[in-house]
C-alpha cells in the first residue's frame, strides 16, 4: 500500500481495514492478506487512484535521481582540464630580465 504507520492505523480505526494482529490485543506488528485488501478497497471511499498516482510520482522521483547520479558520473569522466595559466606559458618564455643579461654577457 505504501503508506505510513499513522496513515494505515487511521484507515483501520474509520474505514476498517483489515488487518491481522500476531499477538492479540497489541498495537505492534500486523498483517494483511492481498484478497481482503483489495475486497477492502473496492468497498471504502479511500481514493486508490490517488494512491496509484503516487506511486507513479514515486516512480518518477526515483527515475530523476538515477538519471541525476549517471549525469554526475558523466560529467566527473568529461570534464575537461582547466586550461593552461598565461603565467606558466610567460614562465617558459625568456624574460626580459634574461634577454638583457644575454645581451651584456655579448
Amino acid at each position: 500500500m505504501r503508506q505510513g504507520v499513522r496513515t494505515v492505523q487511521r484507515w483501520e480505526l474509520a474505514f476498517g481495514l483489515p488487518v491481522h494482529r500476531p499477538k492479540a490485543g497489541t498495537r505492534g506488528a500486523v498483517i494483511a492478506f492481498a484478497e481482503e485488501l483489495e475486497a477492502w478497497g473496492q468497498t471504502t471511499p479511500v481514493r486508490f487512484d490517488v494512491i496509484a498516482a503516487l506511486k507513479s510520482i514515486e516512480s518518477l522521483e526515483a527515475e530523476v535521481r538515477f538519471l541525476k547520479r549517471e549525469l554526475k558520473i558523466e560529467q566527473a569522466t568529461t570534464r575537461r582540464r582547466p586550461p593552461l595559466s598565461k603565467n606558466i606559458g610567460l614562465a617558459l618564455m625568456p624574460s626580459s630580465k634574461d634577454t638583457t643579461r644575454s645581451q651584456s654577457a655579448q
